[in-house]
Protein backbone atom coordinates (compact mmCIF):
# COMPACT_ATOMS: atom_id res chain seq x y z
CA UNK A 1 0.00 0.00 0.00
CA UNK A 2 1.45 3.57 -1.00
CA UNK A 3 1.40 5.95 1.88
CA UNK A 4 -0.64 9.13 1.99
CA UNK A 5 1.80 11.72 1.38
CA UNK A 6 1.46 15.07 3.10
CA UNK A 7 -0.55 16.90 0.54
CA UNK A 8 -3.08 14.32 0.18
CA UNK A 9 -3.68 14.06 4.13
CA UNK A 10 -4.93 17.82 4.23
CA UNK A 11 -8.04 17.14 1.70
CA UNK A 12 -8.69 14.39 3.75
CA UNK A 13 -8.18 15.91 7.47
CA UNK A 14 -11.11 18.32 5.66
CA UNK A 15 -13.53 15.75 5.73
CA UNK A 16 -12.67 14.39 9.19
CA UNK A 17 -13.05 17.82 10.61
CA UNK A 18 -16.38 18.05 8.02
CA UNK A 19 -17.29 14.80 9.68
CA UNK A 20 -17.14 15.88 13.25
CA UNK A 21 -19.29 18.94 12.90
CA UNK A 22 -21.93 16.96 11.26
CA UNK A 23 -21.56 14.99 14.62
CA UNK A 24 -22.08 17.80 16.51
CA UNK A 25 -18.47 17.78 17.72
CA UNK A 26 -16.52 21.13 18.28
CA UNK A 27 -12.84 19.96 16.76
CA UNK A 28 -10.80 22.59 15.44
CA UNK A 29 -8.62 22.35 12.45
CA UNK A 30 -5.56 23.44 15.10
CA UNK A 31 -6.19 20.64 17.44
CA UNK A 32 -6.85 18.08 14.60
CA UNK A 33 -3.62 19.10 12.90
CA UNK A 34 -1.69 18.51 16.73
CA UNK A 35 -3.43 14.82 17.34
CA UNK A 36 -1.91 13.62 13.76
CA UNK A 37 1.70 13.28 13.58
CA UNK A 38 2.48 12.30 10.06
CA UNK A 39 5.63 11.22 10.83
CA UNK A 40 5.06 8.75 13.25
CA UNK A 41 1.69 7.87 11.51
CA UNK A 42 0.35 8.62 14.71
CA UNK A 43 -3.36 10.10 15.51
CA UNK A 44 -3.59 10.87 19.66
CA UNK A 45 -7.49 11.99 19.81
CA UNK A 46 -7.07 10.89 23.78
CA UNK A 47 -9.01 12.97 26.52
CA UNK A 48 -11.21 14.67 24.17
CA UNK A 49 -14.63 13.72 25.75
CA UNK A 50 -15.74 12.36 22.47
CA UNK A 51 -18.83 9.94 22.25
CA UNK A 52 -18.66 9.35 18.41
CA UNK A 53 -15.93 9.12 15.81
CA UNK A 54 -15.90 9.96 12.10
CA UNK A 55 -16.22 7.43 10.00
CA UNK A 56 -13.45 9.24 7.76
CA UNK A 57 -10.64 8.42 9.91
CA UNK A 58 -10.81 4.77 8.47
CA UNK A 59 -9.67 6.26 5.15
CA UNK A 60 -6.09 7.18 7.00
CA UNK A 61 -4.81 3.78 5.84
CA UNK A 62 -1.15 3.92 6.83
CA UNK A 63 -2.18 5.15 9.95
CA UNK A 64 0.24 2.67 12.60
CA UNK A 65 -0.68 4.30 15.97
CA UNK A 66 -4.57 5.41 17.34
CA UNK A 67 -4.69 6.50 20.94
CA UNK A 68 -8.53 7.05 21.67
CA UNK A 69 -7.68 7.22 26.06
CA UNK A 70 -10.20 8.38 28.23
CA UNK A 71 -13.14 9.27 26.33
CA UNK A 72 -16.71 8.17 26.27
CA UNK A 73 -16.85 5.62 23.44
CA UNK A 74 -18.43 2.36 23.48
CA UNK A 75 -18.58 1.99 19.77
CA UNK A 76 -16.25 2.75 16.92
CA UNK A 77 -17.37 2.82 13.16
CA UNK A 78 -16.35 -0.27 10.94
CA UNK A 79 -14.76 1.85 8.39
CA UNK A 80 -11.40 1.35 10.60
CA UNK A 81 -10.78 -2.09 9.66
CA UNK A 82 -9.43 -0.25 6.74
CA UNK A 83 -6.34 0.64 9.14
CA UNK A 84 -4.60 -2.38 8.13
CA UNK A 85 -1.02 -1.28 9.17
CA UNK A 86 -2.46 -0.19 12.61
CA UNK A 87 -0.18 -1.87 15.53
CA UNK A 88 -0.99 -0.19 18.29
CA UNK A 89 -4.78 1.20 19.60
CA UNK A 90 -5.69 2.22 23.19
CA UNK A 91 -9.20 2.40 24.01
CA UNK A 92 -8.32 2.53 27.81
CA UNK A 93 -10.71 4.38 29.89
CA UNK A 94 -13.86 4.37 27.57
CA UNK A 95 -17.07 2.77 27.94
CA UNK A 96 -16.74 -0.26 25.59
CA UNK A 97 -18.88 -3.59 26.79
CA UNK A 98 -17.19 -5.37 23.99
CA UNK A 99 -13.95 -5.09 22.00
CA UNK A 100 -14.76 -3.82 18.33
CA UNK A 101 -14.89 -6.19 16.07
CA UNK A 102 -12.64 -4.47 13.24
CA UNK A 103 -9.85 -5.08 15.73
CA UNK A 104 -9.74 -8.51 15.22
CA UNK A 105 -9.38 -7.91 10.87
CA UNK A 106 -5.68 -5.93 11.58
CA UNK A 107 -3.25 -8.41 10.85
CA UNK A 108 -0.53 -5.95 12.04
CA UNK A 109 -2.06 -5.30 15.64
CA UNK A 110 0.96 -5.77 18.00
CA UNK A 111 -0.66 -3.67 21.42
CA UNK A 112 -4.01 -3.63 22.50
CA UNK A 113 -5.31 -1.96 25.47
CA UNK A 114 -8.63 -2.25 26.67
CA UNK A 115 -7.78 -1.07 30.10
CA UNK A 116 -10.95 0.29 32.45
CA UNK A 117 -13.81 -0.60 30.31
CA UNK A 118 -16.84 -2.55 30.65
CA UNK A 119 -15.78 -5.51 29.23
CA UNK A 120 -17.57 -9.09 30.63
CA UNK A 121 -16.21 -11.28 28.45
CA UNK A 122 -13.21 -11.74 25.48
CA UNK A 123 -14.75 -12.78 22.15
CA UNK A 124 -13.07 -16.23 20.73
CA UNK A 125 -12.26 -13.76 18.38
CA UNK A 126 -8.85 -12.99 19.82
CA UNK A 127 -7.28 -15.44 18.47
CA UNK A 128 -6.93 -14.08 14.74
CA UNK A 129 -4.68 -11.50 16.73
CA UNK A 130 -1.87 -13.35 15.43
CA UNK A 131 0.90 -10.60 15.90
CA UNK A 132 -0.28 -9.44 19.03
CA UNK A 133 2.45 -9.03 21.73
CA UNK A 134 0.98 -7.28 24.31
CA UNK A 135 -2.99 -7.05 25.52
CA UNK A 136 -4.07 -5.63 28.48
CA UNK A 137 -7.41 -5.87 29.87
CA UNK A 138 -7.07 -4.83 33.55
CA UNK A 139 -10.62 -3.51 35.00
CA UNK A 140 -13.22 -4.60 33.71
CA UNK A 141 -15.93 -7.04 34.64
CA UNK A 142 -14.43 -9.90 33.12
CA UNK A 143 -15.37 -13.36 35.41
CA UNK A 144 -13.96 -15.60 32.65
CA UNK A 145 -11.85 -15.82 29.77
CA UNK A 146 -11.15 -17.99 26.69
CA UNK A 147 -8.10 -20.78 26.32
CA UNK A 148 -8.25 -18.76 23.00
CA UNK A 149 -5.89 -16.14 24.61
CA UNK A 150 -3.03 -18.69 25.11
CA UNK A 151 -2.94 -19.85 21.73
CA UNK A 152 -1.41 -16.66 20.27
CA UNK A 153 2.09 -17.85 19.64
CA UNK A 154 3.45 -14.39 19.44
CA UNK A 155 1.97 -12.93 22.91
CA UNK A 156 4.58 -11.49 25.34
CA UNK A 157 2.72 -10.12 27.92
CA UNK A 158 -1.04 -10.41 29.07
CA UNK A 159 -2.50 -8.44 31.97
CA UNK A 160 -5.58 -9.41 33.39
CA UNK A 161 -5.64 -7.90 36.84
CA UNK A 162 -9.18 -6.26 38.66
CA UNK A 163 -11.63 -8.26 37.08
CA UNK A 164 -13.80 -11.14 38.99
CA UNK A 165 -11.97 -13.98 37.06
CA UNK A 166 -12.53 -17.04 39.60
CA UNK A 167 -9.97 -19.45 37.27
CA UNK A 168 -8.16 -20.18 34.48
CA UNK A 169 -8.67 -22.07 31.50
CA UNK A 170 -6.77 -25.48 30.18
CA UNK A 171 -3.99 -24.42 28.52
CA UNK A 172 -3.86 -26.78 25.42
CA UNK A 173 -0.67 -26.34 24.52
CA UNK A 174 3.14 -25.14 25.06
CA UNK A 175 3.13 -21.36 25.05
CA UNK A 176 7.22 -20.23 24.37
CA UNK A 177 6.30 -16.69 24.18
CA UNK A 178 4.59 -15.19 26.87
CA UNK A 179 6.89 -13.94 29.44
CA UNK A 180 4.53 -11.66 31.76
CA UNK A 181 1.01 -12.79 32.97
CA UNK A 182 -0.46 -9.93 35.39
CA UNK A 183 -3.73 -11.30 37.44
CA UNK A 184 -3.91 -9.71 40.25
CA UNK A 185 -6.73 -7.97 42.20
CA UNK A 186 -9.12 -11.26 40.82
CA UNK A 187 -11.38 -13.76 42.60
CA UNK A 188 -8.99 -16.69 41.42
CA UNK A 189 -9.33 -20.46 43.85
CA UNK A 190 -7.15 -22.41 41.66
CA UNK A 191 -4.82 -22.28 39.05
CA UNK A 192 -5.23 -25.59 35.91
CA UNK A 193 -2.16 -28.11 36.49
CA UNK A 194 -1.29 -26.78 33.10
CA UNK A 195 0.00 -23.77 33.77
CA UNK A 196 3.37 -25.46 33.51
CA UNK A 197 2.85 -25.50 29.42
CA UNK A 198 3.70 -21.32 29.88
CA UNK A 199 7.47 -22.49 29.48
CA UNK A 200 9.06 -19.33 29.74
CA UNK A 201 6.84 -17.18 32.06
CA UNK A 202 9.01 -14.78 33.71
CA UNK A 203 6.58 -12.86 35.79
CA UNK A 204 3.33 -14.06 37.60
CA UNK A 205 1.49 -11.57 39.54
CA UNK A 206 -1.41 -13.15 41.50
CA UNK A 207 -1.50 -11.07 44.82
CA UNK A 208 -4.95 -10.40 45.99
CA UNK A 209 -6.56 -13.62 45.00
CA UNK A 210 -8.36 -16.28 47.16
CA UNK A 211 -5.68 -19.13 46.50
CA UNK A 212 -4.64 -21.64 49.43
CA UNK A 213 -2.49 -23.92 47.21
CA UNK A 214 -0.87 -24.46 43.95
CA UNK A 215 -0.84 -26.91 41.09
CA UNK A 216 1.92 -29.97 41.73
CA UNK A 217 3.55 -28.82 37.91
CA UNK A 218 3.72 -25.67 39.64
CA UNK A 219 7.44 -26.54 39.61
CA UNK A 220 7.90 -26.88 35.54
CA UNK A 221 8.43 -23.49 35.50
CA UNK A 222 11.98 -23.13 36.10
CA UNK A 223 12.23 -19.67 34.37
CA UNK A 224 10.18 -17.77 36.74
CA UNK A 225 11.65 -14.60 38.14
CA UNK A 226 8.90 -12.55 40.07
CA UNK A 227 6.35 -14.15 42.03
CA UNK A 228 3.40 -12.27 43.59
CA UNK A 229 1.17 -14.21 45.86
CA UNK A 230 0.84 -11.79 49.01
CA UNK A 231 -2.68 -11.05 49.79
CA UNK A 232 -3.96 -15.03 49.24
CA UNK A 233 -5.36 -18.09 51.48
CA UNK A 234 -2.02 -19.69 52.34
CA UNK A 235 -1.37 -21.23 55.16
CA UNK A 236 1.73 -22.92 54.11
CA UNK A 237 4.23 -21.74 51.97
CA UNK A 238 3.70 -24.06 48.28
CA UNK A 239 6.74 -27.05 48.20
CA UNK A 240 6.43 -26.69 44.49
CA UNK A 241 8.03 -23.14 44.91
CA UNK A 242 11.24 -24.13 46.25
CA UNK A 243 12.53 -25.77 42.82
CA UNK A 244 12.03 -22.65 41.31
CA UNK A 245 15.96 -22.12 40.93
CA UNK A 246 15.68 -18.72 38.83
CA UNK A 247 13.22 -16.49 41.26
CA UNK A 248 14.92 -13.59 41.83
CA UNK A 249 11.55 -11.80 43.86
CA UNK A 250 9.00 -13.57 46.22
CA UNK A 251 6.31 -11.66 47.48
CA UNK A 252 3.65 -13.33 50.24
CA UNK A 253 3.00 -10.96 52.69
CA UNK A 254 -0.45 -10.80 54.08
CA UNK A 255 -1.37 -14.53 54.34
CA UNK A 256 -1.76 -17.07 57.02
CA UNK A 257 1.77 -18.42 56.69
CA UNK A 258 2.87 -20.22 59.88
CA UNK A 259 5.83 -22.12 58.80
CA UNK A 260 8.94 -21.37 56.74
CA UNK A 261 10.74 -24.63 55.16
CA UNK A 262 14.31 -25.42 55.59
CA UNK A 263 13.84 -25.59 51.51
CA UNK A 264 13.83 -21.89 51.52
CA UNK A 265 17.36 -21.75 51.73
CA UNK A 266 17.57 -23.82 47.91
CA UNK A 267 16.24 -20.71 46.10
CA UNK A 268 20.02 -19.36 45.51
CA UNK A 269 19.09 -16.75 43.01
CA UNK A 270 16.09 -14.97 45.62
CA UNK A 271 17.39 -10.98 46.37
CA UNK A 272 14.00 -10.12 47.47
CA UNK A 273 11.67 -11.75 50.13
CA UNK A 274 8.62 -10.24 51.58
CA UNK A 275 6.66 -12.75 54.88
CA UNK A 276 5.30 -9.99 56.33
CA UNK A 277 2.07 -9.75 58.08
CA UNK A 278 1.94 -13.37 58.56
CA UNK A 279 1.82 -15.94 61.50
CA UNK A 280 5.68 -16.92 61.40
CA UNK A 281 7.23 -18.30 65.33
CA UNK A 282 10.39 -19.17 63.77
CA UNK A 283 12.70 -18.76 60.83
CA UNK A 284 14.97 -21.36 59.53
CA UNK A 285 18.78 -21.31 59.76
CA UNK A 286 18.84 -22.15 56.37
CA UNK A 287 17.82 -18.70 55.09
CA UNK A 288 21.63 -17.73 55.37
CA UNK A 289 22.47 -19.49 52.45
CA UNK A 290 20.65 -17.14 50.04
CA UNK A 291 23.57 -15.30 49.01
CA UNK A 292 22.24 -12.89 46.71
CA UNK A 293 19.51 -11.56 49.18
CA UNK A 294 19.32 -7.54 49.24
CA UNK A 295 16.08 -6.96 50.53
CA UNK A 296 13.36 -9.33 53.55
CA UNK A 297 10.32 -8.45 55.44
CA UNK A 298 9.48 -10.14 58.20
CA UNK A 299 6.96 -7.54 60.24
CA UNK A 300 4.12 -8.07 61.61
CA UNK A 301 4.35 -11.92 62.67
CA UNK A 302 3.79 -11.73 66.22
CA UNK A 303 5.95 -14.07 68.32
CA UNK A 304 8.67 -14.42 65.66
CA UNK A 305 12.15 -14.91 67.29
CA UNK A 306 15.05 -14.69 64.79
CA UNK A 307 18.20 -17.04 66.25
CA UNK A 308 21.43 -15.57 66.42
CA UNK A 309 22.85 -16.41 63.60
CA UNK A 310 20.22 -14.90 61.76
CA UNK A 311 20.81 -11.72 62.90
CA UNK A 312 24.29 -12.01 62.48
CA UNK A 313 23.93 -13.03 58.91
CA UNK A 314 21.44 -10.09 58.54
CA UNK A 315 24.03 -7.38 59.97
CA UNK A 316 26.94 -8.65 58.36
CA UNK A 317 25.52 -9.03 54.32
CA UNK A 318 23.99 -5.55 54.65
CA UNK A 319 20.34 -7.10 53.93
CA UNK A 320 17.54 -4.45 54.27
CA UNK A 321 15.90 -6.23 56.75
CA UNK A 322 11.82 -5.07 58.38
Amino acid sequence: MSPIDESSIQPLIDEIIFEFRLLSINMPRIEFYDAWSYFERKLDLSLKNLKVMPNSIGKIKDMQYLYLRNNELDYLPNSFKNLVELKEIWLSFNNFSTTPDFIYELPAIRYLNMNENKLQSIDPQIQRLVSVEELFFNNNQLREIPSDLFELDNLNQLWLAGNMIRRLPHINKFQNNLQGLYLYNNSIQELPVSISKLVNLKELHLYQNRLSKLPNTFNELINLQHLYLDRNDLTTIPSEIYNLNSLSRLRLHENQITELDPQIGDLHNLEYLDLSNNLLADIPDEITNLRKLKYLNFKSNPGLVLSPKIREWIRGNSIRFF
